[in-house]
């Protein structure tokens, strides 16, 4: 199960026909799609995986400090097509997946903005096996446009992203089906991230090459606030649970004070933040609330009522960089009063030390190999440099 990444996508146009919102979101919907292998199952409004232009030979050059991408075979491209963005397949360097905007082209080829330092190249690859894809950037949707996408994995779960617009307001409604039946109950509760600024959000996704998890992020550099969701498939802490109750979708519950405050806190009653989320019992058959706790830290009494210290324990220094991956349990005793079920690990988060820079790649196993967001929530990173 390898890793792959969208790093910081941003459309700064304005104007009629160009939503950077919504284009956000187009990234995510063809990043899943493309680089991933997810199955378009159903969308509304202005499609969401529509591209220009394709090739299945492409290959990655390095000239000087240029990063080219090469098709002899497929491509034609035009001067129009800078500006655009490119979407990247590479199966053998995974590191290389990924959208990137084109900064110059040739008939055959395209150089793009890779949005790293000078000693952080993509791998070069000259075997002319990329999978590659073109689009524009000028994109909207009208509110309430939707896609939706089944994992690859054979769990068969489906996400649900919906583009919702208020004023200046811009946000996302996203479900999960965990069986992937639309019509039927094993619907996963809605969580909701937006913003107040249409124009200044940088997106970005890590997801992995198996369909397992899904954690989409993004930060509104006016304002200063972090956003996103998670979808993961849980590693149980005991044998014989079913599949579906091993789907966790974590994210702000309130459809309302999303955008006022960061979603990436450590208070496990805030309704606004990625610490609570929802899974499926078989047990009650039914939607049950979650939350997120944290292994390695103090917490208070009853874990879930109060801001417990916000910090890893003392038996780890301070800048001991992870401090493990979150826990998840049963928030409000379904199963028996006082009774809080611990159901899983989520794998596709790291917890850090809060010190640590919004934002910011660290150290762990590796060179540069986890990213720390914000609040001590830390995600896999494939050793590079952000560029914002």
């Amino acid at each position: 199960m390898a890793p792959v990444w969208m790093r910081e996508c941003q459309d700064t146009t304005v104007s009629s026909g160009s939503d950077p919102f919504a284009f956000g979101l187009k990234c995510l919907a063809i990043f899943l799609q493309r680089c991933l292998g997810y199955t378009h199952t159903a969308e509304t409004g202005n499609s969401f995986f529509s591209t220009e232009n394709f090739g299945v030979n492409g290959s990655i050059n390095i000239s000087g400090t240029d990063k080219i991408l090469r098709d002899t075979v497929n491509a034609s491209f035009v001067a129009s097509d800078v500006g655009k963005w490119l979407v990247i397949r590479d199966i053998v360097n995974p590191k290389n997946s990924g959208i990137y905007e084109v900064t110059a082209q040739t008939a055959t080829t395209l150089t793009f903005d890779f949005r790293t330092g000078a000693a952080e190249y993509p791998t070069q690859n000259l075997n002319d096996n990329l999978n590659w894809w073109l689009f524009a950037s000028n994109f909207e949707t009208p509110t309430g446009g939707y896609f939706r996408l089944r994992t690859p994995d054979s769990a068969g779960w489906e996400i649900e992203c919906t583009y919702l617009q208020s004023g200046g307001t811009q946000r996302v409604a996203v479900r999960v089906a965990v069986d992937g039946d639309w019509s039927g109950s094993k619907i996963l509760s809605t969580t909701y991230h937006g913003s107040l600024d249409n124009n200044a959000n940088w997106f970005y996704c890590v997801a992995d090459s198996l369909g397992k998890y899904i954690n989409f992020f993004f930060e509104n550099a006016t304002s200063s606030r972090y956003h996103g969701f998670v979808v993961d498939t849980m590693t149980p802490t005991e044998p014989g649970r079913d599949p579906s109750e091993l789907v966790a979708l974590m994210g702000s519950s309130s459809s309302t004070g999303y955008w006022q405050n960061s979603s990436y806190d450590r208070e496990h009653w805030d309704t606004t933040a990625l610490t609570t989320g929802s899974i499926w019992s078989e047990w009650k058959q039914a939607v049950i609330p979650v939350s997120m706790l944290g292994l390695s830290y103090y917490l208070s009494t009853d874990c879930f009522t109060s801001w417990a210290s916000r910090q890893i324990n003392q038996r780890r220094g301070d800048w001991d960089v992870i401090a493990g991956q979150p826990i998840v349990a049963d928030k409000d005793a379904a199963y028996a009063p006082s009774q809080f079920e611990i159901v899983g690990v989520l794998p596709s988060i790291f917890l850090c030390s809060e010190n640590a820079g919004a934002l910011t790649e660290i150290d762990d196993e590796g060179t540069k190999d986890r990213f720390h967001v914000i609040d001590g929530h830390a995600v896999e990173w494939p050793g590079f440099t952000p560029q914002h």
